[in-house]
């Protein structure tokens, strides 16, 4: 499936799209990917900013 990219820097007021990447259903690689494309940008509330990722790949695991 392909998915357009965007974002949206509140310090330089800058937005953009692309690229379109077409995943794979190969979840790490395929953030890896996205990652690696997308612009380091500026929160518009940096104090309750999350990292990218889903929360799948940051979940704690189950203890046992």
């Amino acid at each position: 499936m392909p998915v357009t990219l965007g974002f949206v820097d509140r310090h330089t007021m800058t937005t953009g799209l692309g690229p379109t990447i077409d995943l794979t259903g190969d979840v790490a690689a395929d953030m890896d990917r996205i990652a690696r494309s997308t612009p380091t940008s500026t929160a518009c509330a940096p104090n309750v900013a999350r990292s990218r990722g889903l929360r799948e790949e940051t979940a704690e695991q189950p203890e046992g």
